[in-house]
C-alpha cells in the first residue's frame, strides 16, 4: 500500500468520526433542551439585561411552553421526582 492511499483512508475515517461526534453533540443538546426546558428558562432570567437577553428569555419561555404542551416537561418532572424519592429512601446510615 502506498503512503498516500493510507493517508486518504485515515483522513476519510477522521472526517467520518468528526461528523459522528458533531451529530452526537447536536442530539445531546436537543435532548437536554427538551428535558431541561424549565432550567433553560431559569438560566435565561439570570442573564444580564440587554436586548439579546430579552429575545433569549422569550424564546426559552416559548420553548418551555411547547415542551409543556407536548408533555415532555411533565415527564421530565416526574422522572426527577422519582429519582429524588429514590435518593431520599436510600439512607446511608442504616
Amino acid at each position: 500500500m502506498s503512503k498516500e492511499w493510507t493517508n486518504t483512508i485515515e483522513g476519510a475515517h477522521q472526517s467520518r468520526l468528526v461528523i459522528v461526534v458533531f451529530a452526537l453533540m447536536v442530539i445531546t443538546l436537543v435532548v437536554l433542551a427538551m428535558f431541561q426546558s424549565s432550567a433553560l428558562v431559569t438560566w435565561s432570567y439570570d442573564l444580564p439585561i440587554s436586548p439579546l437577553s430579552v429575545v433569549i428569555s422569550s424564546s426559552a419561555e416559548r420553548w418551555h411552553g411547547l415542551m409543556e404542551h407536548i408533555g415532555v416537561a411533565a415527564l421530565s418532572q416526574s422522572v426527577s421526582d422519582m429519582v429524588l424519592s429514590l435518593h431520599d429512601d436510600w439512607s446511608i446510615g442504616d
